[in-house]
């Protein structure tokens, strides 16, 4: 399979001075720059993957050869909150790696080259409107039925395939209700008077700052609570 330039510009860890510092004094490790999490192409769009360049712009056409960049600990140590231990390997930010089994297993496949995309969209903002990064693959889950695998801004939503029928002719449902709700709906805006409209435009402007970078949409969604793995373990800080 054709690989994308970037995967050949991922440093590895040596490269980054992992491996070889544990138990050396804080003052004495090379204090590195945090890897690029802005999610904004050159052209104005948004990836839906951590990073639109660097080494966490990697994609399941263009995985890292390992599991390091899996680690959030070590690449995005700075998204958790102070009390973890950043010692642990938080593979995806999850506190077990039992916890992100089907995540793991999807990139194994990405690196056989054995990927299935379905759906795919580049995020964009525009004066009153902002489309949202999103990109979806199938796959055969050895734990449960085939799924869906949704990715976003580096985290991940493994979704049973009947529950989202249309999804190969282009329609997604993203709503699945509250609380223990299993059922994805439609859920619509409606008609917009000049007060809602405003509103609106403000909503879309905090969504488009937020998009335009990995921290941040993280950010927002461990402060909104949503059921990710990694939300009791990450800070909500922007």
């Amino acid at each position: 399979m054709p690989q994308d330039s970037r995967s050949n510009a991922i440093q590895q860890p040596e490269q980054l001075g992992s491996p070889g510092t544990r138990g050396t004094p804080d003052s004495a490790r090379p204090r590195r720059a945090p890897l690029s999490t802005a999610t904004i192409t050159k052209r104005g769009q948004l990836v839906p993957w951590l990073a639109a360049e660097g080494p966490l712009a990697y994609s399941p056409e263009a995985p890292p050869d390992r599991d390091y960049y899996f680690q959030y600990n070590r690449v995005l140590s700075g998204i958790f909150a102070d009390n973890v231990n950043l010692r642990r390997h938080l593979y995806f930010g999850a506190g077990y790696k039992d916890h992100v089994r089907d995540v793991l297993a999807f990139w194994t496949l990405a690196r056989q080259g054995n990927v299935n995309r379905v759906a795919f969209c580049m995020g964009s903002i525009g004066a009153g409107t902002v489309t949202a990064p999103l990109a979806v693959y199938r796959m055969v889950s050895p734990w449960r039925d085939e799924v869906y695998v949704f990715i976003q801004h580096g985290s991940y939503q493994i979704v049973s395939v009947a529950q989202q029928p249309q999804l190969e002719f282009g329609d997604v449902l993203l709503y699945r209700g509250l609380q223990n709700s299993h059922v994805f709906r439609r859920l619509g805006v409606g008609t917009l008077d000049a007060v809602k409209r405003t509103i609106w435009q403000r909503y879309v402007a905090t969504q488009a700052h937020v998009l335009s970078d990995w921290r941040r949409s993280r950010g927002t969604a461990a402060s909104q609570s949503c059921a990710l793995c990694q939300t009791n373990l990450v800070t909500s800080r922007g």
